[in-house]
This record gives structure tokens, C-alpha cells and sequence, in this order.
């Protein structure tokens, strides 16, 4: 779970460092695993195609990972285990992360059994790597749990998927689709959505989450996404102690979003 609140560390204090450790907990096994989502402007590969902040963990990422992972636990440690929702059984399901950035919430997915695709523009892959190697391919402790290794691709949104990666295969058969903090231009989130129909299907479950900035562009991606998906914010009443660990949590937003069978397909103009 986050560590900002018990570690008195503000957003600032935190983006600031070369590395950060988040704790994932596993509920098959009531196993704990840390990650190290590795900051480091440097690492990336010359000039980003869209400006970029995704070398860093954000807020909402965070949020959009503890929320994750604790309703997994709930799930996995419920009396009626048959009744609980399925969109938070992780094992096995084909999840893309889109504007993975430095990787933190998919790769909290990864350990807690998901077959994982991290995906961003071209300038951000070689942070994402690094991550992926230093979480799954560097240390011994991921690797005897038998967690599945991320692998990173290029997704530039509006654009062919690479022919013979994980997206191209995966088109329309994707399980979870992940986004967080990327809703910073509209020529942007134009094109993610197209992105989206490429990925989905109305079975596919699409989790997003987002720290207010600009409230007009936010307010017309949910315009624009909910023309053809349904989409419901999640409620803060019922999960109150995962947004009650941010000290500004009335300005993170978290949103499940899903294919209307009968939508139509967006077009770019």
C-alpha cells in the first residue's frame, strides 16, 4: 500500500527521488512484495512525441494501485468468494497499462498475477524497462513467486499497434486496461480513446484515475469516453481508507469504464 501518509512524505518529496518503494500484497499467499519504480528523467530516450511526465510515480497512480490491489485482497478474503466481483480477479487476465510512464500500477498487477503489458510513448520505454528489470529480472524474490514478467511496448495512441507484439495479438481481447494522469492535452485524450476501442471489448474492464488540473479537458474526456462506454467514478464513501491516505484526496478521482455493446465505433477527424 501507499507509504505517504506513514512516512510523512509530500508528492514533492517523493518525485524528487531517484527511486520509491511501493508494497504490493498478494493475497494467495499474504505475501508482501516491494517494488521499485526507479525516477530518473535521464534514463529516457530523447524528446517525447507529447510532453511527458511519466518518469515519476504521481498520485494517482498510486491511488489507482492501492484501490486495485486492495479490492483484489477483498475479494481473495471474502467469506462469499463466489459472489465477489470479478473485475478484481487479476490472475491470469491480459492487462495493458497505456502512458505506463515509470510502470507502477501494472507492474502492482504483475505481482498480483496478471499477464502484464506496459506501454507508452517511445521516450519513456527505456524507464520502463529498467523498471521491469530491476522488479522482475534482476532480483530472485519476484521470480520464485512465479510472477509473470512485464513486457514494454511502444503504444503511440491513435496509431498501428507494432505487427507481432502483445497489443497487435491481445486487439480486442484485452482483459483490463489501465491509465492514470494523462489527461493533460486534448489532441491527447482524443487519441487514447481511439486507442481504447482498439483494445477492447465490452467485456474488457478499464480502470482510470486522475488528479484534477484542468477541469475543462477532464470534464470533455468523460464527455467524449462516455459517448460509447459506460463509465461510473468510484465511490469515495466506500472506499474511504484508500483515498483517506492522500492529503488532498477530494482532487483524485478514480473511474471504471466499460464498452456499450451497441457503441459505435469513435473516429478521428
Amino acid at each position: 500500500m501507499s507509504d505517504i501518509d506513514d512516512s510523512g512524505e509530500n508528492l514533492w518529496g517523493r518525485t524528487e527521488k531517484s527511486e520509491f518503494t511501493y508494497v504490493v500484497t498478494i493475497p494467495s499467499f499474504n505475501q508482501h512484495v516491494s517494488i521499485m519504480a526507479v525516477q530518473d528523467r535521464k534514463v529516457c530516450s530523447g524528446t517525447p512525441a507529447f510532453p511527458s511526465h511519466g518518469h515519476c510515480v504521481w498520485d494517482a497512480a498510486l491511488l489507482l494501485a492501492d484501490f486495485l490491489q486492495t479490492k483484489a485482497n477483498d475479494v481473495c478474503h471474502s467469506a462469499a468468494r463466489i459472489e465477489c466481483d470479478d473485475r478484481f480477479k487479476f490472475q491470469e487476465k491480459k492487462v495493458v497499462e497505456l502512458g505506463a510512464g515509470v510502470g507502477l500500477v501494472g507492474m502492482t498487477l504483475a505481482v498480483l498475477g496478471a499477464r502484464v503489458v506496459l506501454t507508452d510513448q517511445e521516450y519513456a520505454l527505456p524507464l520502463l524497462t529498467k523498471n521491469v528489470a530491476v522488479n522482475f529480472l534482476d532480483t530472485t524474490s519476484n521470480r520464485s513467486l512465479a510472477i509473470a514478467i512485464p513486457t514494454v511496448e511502444k503504444c503511440q495512441w491513435g496509431e498501428s499497434f507494432r505487427s507481432g507484439g502483445s497489443l497487435m495479438s491481445w486487439t480486442k481481447s484485452t482483459d483490463v486496461v489501465l491509465f492514470s494522469d494523462v489527461l493533460y492535452h486534448a489532441s491527447a485524450y482524443v487519441r487514447l480513446i481511439k486507442t481504447l476501442h482498439e483494445l477492447v471489448s465490452p467485456s474488457t474492464d478499464v480502470f482510470f484515475s486522475f488528479e484534477t488540473r484542468n477541469a475543462t479537458i477532464e470534464a470533455n474526456f468523460l464527455l467524449e469516453i462516455g459517448k460509447n462506454f459506460d463509465v461510473e467514478e468510484v465511490s469515495r464513501k466506500d472506499n474511504a481508507p484508500v483515498f483517506a491516505r492522500f492529503k488532498h484526496s477530494d482532487e483524485l478521482f478514480v473511474y471504471h469504464a466499460r464498452l456499450r455493446a451497441d457503441a459505435m465505433i469513435s473516429k478521428l477527424a
